[in-house]
């Protein structure tokens, strides 16, 4: 399955918007990881400012495994007063 990785504000600043293939039914954590490996930065970020995760526009958490191609978004949570 074809899937299309998006970063944004923040995340953007580390990472680049990508897309790979990638077997069926693999989970976010995964992906995760290997976005780790290509984006050193994106962990010490995530970890300071955990994301929120979309996938084709829904919440999802980390073990949440994807069925078919689409899109992934990592947003920083929305803050102010």
């Amino acid at each position: 399955m074809r899937v299309r990785i998006r970063f944004f504000s923040l995340y953007s600043d580390v990472a680049e918007d990508l897309e790979l293939d990638l077997e069926d039914n693999v989970c976010i954590d995964h992906i995760v990881e290997e976005m780790y490996r290509r984006y050193p930065m994106l962990k010490k970020l995530f970890v300071e400012v955990e994301p929120l995760i979309l996938v084709n526009g829904s919440r999802v958490d980390k073990d949440y495994c994807l069925e078919g191609g689409g899109e992934i978004a990592f947003i920083p949570p929305a803050s102010g007063g």
